[in-house]
C-alpha cells in the first residue's frame, strides 16, 4: 500500500489501483486516520510528514541515487534526477502500468537530469535501470489523471475542487443482495443529472442504473429512491408504487407525481 499526500489531495495505492481519494483536505497534526465500513479503524492512522524523494541504490556494487516524484499527472512534465557514481554508462527505459515502454535512454556518470512526460496506462509505471551485465533495478512511481483548474491569479483554482467535494458528499454506497450499489444521492433524479459531474472521476457510474432497470415495475415506470423502510416517503403513495426490501432493511418509492424519470432513464 501506499499513500501519497499531493498538494490538498491524499491518494493511497494498493498494487497500483487508487482505492481512495480524498480532495481538498487540509491536514492538522499530519496524521490521517482511515474508517471504512462501520467506523471501526481499518489502520490507526497514517503519518504524513515530508518526504526525501531521492533514494539510494546498488547496482553491481556500484552507487546510484535517484529522485523521482511520487506522483505524475499523465502527459504533463516532470523530471527525474540520477546522480550515477560508476564510469560506465547504464541504460534506462520507462514503462507503463502494463509494462508497455515508452521511454529509453542513457546515463552518464555524474548527475543526469531527465525532463520526462508519462505515457500509457494510468498506475504504477517504473523507472529501470540496467547495466551492460543484465542486472536492473527498478523504481515505481504513480500517475494517476486529476482534473484541476490552475490560473495565473489563483482566484479560481479552487472552483472545481469545491464543485466536486459538494458532489461527493452526496455519494451513498448500498450492499444490496452482496453487491454494492453507488448513488449521488439516493434519488435517482438527482443521481442523473449530478453524473454530469461525477462521471469525470468515479470508477462506478453504471450499477445504480443497472440496479434501478433490474427492479423496473413490469409496467414500465421506475422506482426514484433508495430509502429506509421506516421513511415517510413510504407514506406517500399507493403500494403498487413502493418496494419494502426486508431483507436488505431498504426500500424503494415511485411518487407519482413526478414524471421525467423514464426520459433520464431513457
Amino acid at each position: 500500500m501506499r499513500v501519497i499526500h499531493h498538494r490538498r489531495e491524499i491518494l493511497v495505492y494498493l498494487n497500483g489501483k487508487r482505492y481512495l481519494y480524498l480532495g481538498n483536505i487540509k491536514l492538522e497534526g499530519k496524521k490521517v486516520g482511515l474508517r471504512v465500513g462501520d467506523g471501526k479503524s481499518a489502520f490507526s492512522s497514517f503519518s504524513i510528514r515530508p518526504l526525501n524523494l531521492e533514494k539510494e541504490y546498488e547496482l553491481n556494487g556500484e552507487k546510484l541515487r535517484v529522485e523521482v516524484p511520487l506522483l505524475v499527472q499523465p502527459l504533463e512534465s516532470f523530471k527525474i534526477k540520477i546522480r550515477h557514481r560508476g564510469e560506465k554508462p547504464l541504460n534506462f527505459i520507462l514503462c507503463d502500468a502494463n509494462g508497455f515502454e515508452y521511454l529509453r535512454g542513457t546515463l552518464r556518470k555524474g548527475i543526469n537530469d531527465l525532463n520526462i512526460r508519462a505515457f500509457g496506462a494510468l498506475g504504477t509505471h517504473k523507472l529501470k535501470i540496467k547495466d551492460k551485465r543484465g542486472k536492473v533495478i527498478e523504481v515505481p512511481f504513480e500517475v494517476d489523471a486529476n482534473s484541476q483548474i490552475e490560473t495565473e491569479s489563483g482566484l479560481w483554482d479552487q472552483l472545481f475542487s469545491n464543485l466536486r467535494e459538494t458532489i461527493k458528499k452526496d455519494r451513498f454506497l448500498f450492499t444490496i443482495d452482496g453487491k454494492t450499489v453507488a448513488m449521488n444521492p439516493s434519488w435517482l433524479r438527482d443521481h442523473i443529472h449530478e453524473m454530469k459531474g461525477y462521471k469525470w472521476w468515479e470508477e462506478d457510474v453504471r450499477s445504480a442504473l443497472d440496479h434501478f432497470l433490474k427492479i423496473q415495475h413490469p409496467e414500465g415506470f421506475f422506482y426514484e429512491m433508495i430509502i429506509p423502510p421506516n421513511d415517510p416517503h413510504t407514506t406517500f403513495v399507493d403500494s403498487k408504487y413502493r418496494i419494502i426490501d426486508e431483507k436488505n432493511n431498504l426500500a424503494y418509492v415511485r411518487l407519482e407525481m413526478e414524471a421525467d424519470i423514464e426520459y433520464l432513464m431513457g
